[in-house]
């Protein structure tokens, strides 16, 4: 769980930022109808979207609430395709400039899986670490 430490610094970073590579906040009927229709989000990743609501993190952009759902429909049928992606148990939060998506892993990782080689690789050790890298001004 992102501790109240850094959720009061992610917000602080996410107030500064130019409005044009941010999103709205979501809604909490926005985030339950999500939830009814697709999956559970994260809680963590949860937060983040009725705070923050989605936009560049580091040198990537994070969906916002309402590109969630076809996202995951996007992943689920590349996962269902002939030398799919593999990460299929994860919750998809984007993709990278070259298309890979970016998940939380049920360990509460952040990864991608780069298409050219098939690899996962750790990008941090969860979402708190990750935003806090991916905001710092000398990052971002």
């Amino acid at each position: 769980m992102i501790s109240e430490e850094s959720k009061k610094i992610i917000l602080d970073l996410w107030a500064a930022r130019e409005p044009d590579i941010t999103y709205p906040a979501a809604s909490k009927s926005q985030i339950e109808e999500f939830e009814v229709a697709c999956r559970e989000i994260p809680e963590d990743y949860k937060w983040f979207l009725l705070n923050c609501g989605g936009g560049v993190i580091g040198s990537e952009w994070v969906d916002r609430i309402d590109e969630l759902h076809s996202t995951h429909i996007k992943f689920d049928e590349e996962c269902a395709t002939e030398n799919g992606w593999t990460i299929g148990n994860c919750f998809i939060i984007g993709w990278d400039g070259s298309g890979s998506p970016i998940a939380i892993d049920p360990d509460g990782r952040i990864i991608v899986e780069w298409e050219a080689d098939s690899e996962i690789y750790q990008l941090a050790s969860s979402l708190e670490e990750w935003l806090l890298n991916g905001l710092a001004p000398s990052n971002g």
